[in-house]
């Protein structure tokens, strides 16, 4: 597997989030888990205090 090739990963959650960038992401596309969340806000706000 080449080092940028994308891997598909459900990030819906910080502590996804916090996994994804420990196992060296440098980036994430974020889609259904914040929309569809309950309450997208607190479902963004909960992503980026895990940064």
């Amino acid at each position: 597997m080449h080092p940028l090739q994308p891997q598909r990963i459900r990030i819906s959650k910080g502590e996804d989030l916090a996994a994804a960038l420990e196992l060296g992401s440098v980036g994430v596309f974020l889609a259904s888990g914040i929309v569809k969340a309950a309450d997208p806000k607190a479902a963004l706000e909960d992503l980026v205090t895990k940064l």
